[in-house]
């Protein structure tokens, strides 16, 4: 079978979808390590904007690459213009508040307001939690070795106590699997 071009280019939505979940997938499995090629990575990238020129939030997943690479001005290079291009993207204005946060720019506090009141990406709400916590924690670092007591944030305990809660339902969920699972033995 022959597919000429404009087949080639009119895949389904389904297909792009499918895609950008592999990227996505491969990039956030083991974070923050990193298990997969970020080349190969990168060539799914350029064919997903080869497959959608015009979706401009597509541009995010190249910025996300830049910033697993640690090309810091690149990815806040490509954020900020998807965020200019594309405003109600909440994801891409979240990690353009990452890279500015990482790079100590202050600045990030209006760029994470401004994802969280387009609202809709409960990621990025949480993503904006922890780079308050992380920032909470820094200053709590800060206070301990100018002398002062140290004391964990709330915002940091909030975090550990639902990474904690979190942890116990897994391994309930778990155990509940390996107890239903004992029919199956002969």
């Amino acid at each position: 079978m022959v597919v000429d071009q404009r087949e080639y280019l009119a895949c389904s939505d389904e297909i792009v979808g499918g895609l950008i979940e592999t990227v996505s997938t491969a990039l956030f499995h083991d974070f923050p390590n990193v298990g997969v090629d970020l080349d190969d990575v990168e060539k799914v990238v350029a064919a997903l904007t080869v497959l959608r020129p015009n979706v401009v939030e597509i541009e995010t997943l190249t910025g996300l690459l830049h910033m697993f690479r640690g090309n810091w001005d690149d990815a806040m290079r490509v954020l900020r213009s998807v965020c200019e291009r594309a405003p109600a993207f909440a994801y891409a204005r979240t990690l353009l508040a990452v890279c500015l946060s990482a790079n100590g720019d202050a600045s990030w506090h209006r760029v994470a307001s401004e994802a969280l009141e387009l609202e809709g990406d409960p990621h990025a709400a949480a993503l904006v939690r922890v780079m308050r916590a992380r920032e909470d924690l820094q200053g709590a670092i800060d206070a301990y070795q100018g002398g002062e007591e140290f004391r964990i944030p709330d915002s940091c305990a909030v975090l550990i106590a639902e990474q904690n809660a979190t942890t116990e339902e897994n391994e309930v969920r778990a155990a509940g699997i390996l107890d239903s699972s004992g029919y199956l033995r002969l």
